[in-house]
């Protein structure tokens, strides 16, 4: 088994064997990348599945390939949950387009934007997709309060018709509501479609009974009628105004961020060391990629905070500095180029209402979000930097160098003493020596007497220490193959670990985040303000609001 090195934040829902035998996959934040199987490397493919406007789950939550199938020796086509098109992959050029939109409208209702969510689909003898579409309403209304039906549609889309999503009809007889479900089968020998969902049977006046079940549509004998009225569905089926409660607690909601935590984080059990309101991530691979750059020279090594600003050193076989900036507002030639802008939609999304647009000297303003208030400002190789900043580099940046004197037992996990031995230090503010082991133990040394405090994470080593102004020390630790987690002591609370960097919760940014091997941290000169460094083969930046 080889391993090829971190591939997405988080999560990597499906992969995809191509026509030309390579292996595809898509980050949940919506980056495209390959296994070559030849080379036996991962590749970025410089595609990002698009923001949309209004569009919550794609832009804040579920970007990823949903599923993928091929329709050429050189071609297939893939769809994630969320997004509005149905796009196609050409192996030979290695480009990416969209087919068009998966749904003949652009919601479910007039009164909310709702994404159609669509998981799975199946490609029939003559190279048709077919598959179910159903509103998938995570986000409220704003200004019109109305529940309205939620059908299941059946979609046929040929690529080579140009006609786009062809709306079949509900996915129901009269007598069962076929709801839900998102898996799909399509046996293209025999020419049928099979797909799960609840069958819900109607009954007056109160909920019906639902029971698990499959469906199956017989194409052959489909076909004769489709494109012809069908039948008129006899269930209830109608726009009812919200009671006044439920308007009043949306439009509450809308003023407020989002409160919930995603599906594997449970508030009453956080392991994040910040609510992930206080996060700023800022995604060095993607800057690798984007100038053509190996992603792995991405792997942040070193970094320190100047002024409000954080710098560093990142990269792999090369050495490359790198400088990162607060922006507080984002300006633009006018309300029409801001509307284009793939960074305004998810704004507008993550903020809603409580977003903040203006006319400024002749420019449309836009006050950024917390998760996008820091930005890549600087990114060159190390021996184009000046010898003066080469020089400060090398007096502030974490981790220093460790200083251990000889002759000190360090502690121990019984039967690993080859562990035993400092992997990072720092300077407590009364003198103590604070050591980290490669086996994750933390202890304090002063005039040769060592005082053990445990683990400062469940594995080591620990890599980086630093003391924050008023004394607190903040250290990383964690094996490359382990989730890293950061720690902090005092002399008060002791040692405590504060968690890891791990965030999937939608509504804040534009998809997930996470570092595993965390090998460096600094706090800002205020002590509101940690950044750390990941050294994942896709290299990153988090800045965690104390």
């Amino acid at each position: 088994m080889t391993d090829l090195g971190k591939a997405a934040e988080v999560f990597c829902y499906r992969l995809h064997t191509g026509p030309d035998g390579n292996v595809y996959g898509m980050t949940k934040s919506g980056f495209l990348f390959r296994v070559n199987v030849d080379t036996q490397k991962l590749e970025d493919l410089h595609w990002r599945m698009p923001a949309f406007p209004d569009n919550f789950v794609n832009n804040t939550w579920y970007r990823y390939m949903s599923q993928a199938h091929d329709i050429s020796d050189h071609e297939f086509v893939f769809t994630s949950t969320a997004t509005e098109d149905i796009y196609l992959f050409d192996t030979d050029t290695l480009q990416c387009r969209s087919l068009g939109k998966r749904a003949p409208a652009d919601s479910v209702n007039d009164f909310q934007y709702v994404p159609y969510c669509l998981d799975e689909f199946g490609v029939d003898k003559y190279g048709v997709l077919w598959y179910t579409l159903s509103g998938w309403k995570v986000d409220h209304p704003v200004d019109e309060f109305y529940d309205a039906p939620n059908p299941r549609l059946f979609i046929r889309f040929d690529p080579k018709s140009g006609k786009g999503a062809e709306c079949m009809g509900i996915l129901s007889t009269q007598d069962i509501n076929f709801s839900g479900g998102s898996c799909v089968c399509l046996d293209a020998k025999n020419d049928r479609f099979y797909t799960i969902g609840a069958n819900t049977k109607p009954v007056e006046g109160k909920e019906g009974e639902t029971a698990q079940a499959i469906l199956c549509v017989d194409l052959a004998e489909f076909r004769k009628y489709a494109g012809q009225p069908g039948p008129v569905w006899e269930q209830p089926f109608k726009v009812t105004p919200m009671p006044e409660d439920k308007v009043a607690e949306i439009k509450k909601k809308a003023t407020e961020p989002p409160d919930w935590a995603g599906e594997e984080v449970s508030g009453k059990n956080p392991f994040a060391p910040v609510p992930i309101s206080h996060v700023i991530p800022i995604r060095l691979w993607r800057a690798f990629a984007d100038r053509n750059l190996p992603i792995e020279e991405s792997k942040v090594q070193k970094l320190a905070w100047d002024g409000d600003a954080v710098h560093g050193i990142c990269g792999e076989q090369n050495k490359y500095y790198f400088r990162i900036v607060p922006r507080k507002t984002a300006y633009f030639a006018s309300r029409e180029e801001a509307d284009l802008s793939q960074e305004v939609m998810v704004w507008r999304t993550v903020l809603k209402a409580r977003i903040v647009e203006r006319e400024l000297n002749g420019q449309w303003a836009i006050d950024v979000p917390m998760a996008f208030s820091y930005v890549l400002e600087t990114l060159v190789p190390y021996d184009e930097i000046t010898v003066g900043l080469a020089k400060k580099l090398d007096e502030t940046l974490q981790p220093c160098a460790v200083n251990m004197p000889e002759g000190v037992k360090l502690p121990e996990v019984a039967g690993r003493r080859y562990l035993a031995t400092a992997s990072a230090t720092c300077t407590l503010p009364d003198g103590r020596l604070a050591v980290g082991t490669k086996d994750g133990l933390f202890a304090t040394v002063r005039d040769g007497h060592v005082f053990n405090y445990g683990n400062a994470a469940p594995m080591g080593p620990v890599r980086c220490m630093t003391v924050a102004a008023d004394g607190r020390l903040y250290g990383t630790a964690g094996d490359d193959e382990d989730m890293g987690t950061i720690f902090t002591f005092d002399d008060t609370d002791g040692l405590k670990q504060l968690g890891l960097i791990n965030y999937n919760s939608p509504g804040w940014m534009d998809g997930p985040t996470a570092s595993n091997v965390l090998s460096s941290i600094a706090v800002s000169a205020d002590g509101k303000t940690l950044a750390v460094g990941g050294a994942d083969r896709i290299g990153a930046v988090h800045l965690l609001k104390l």
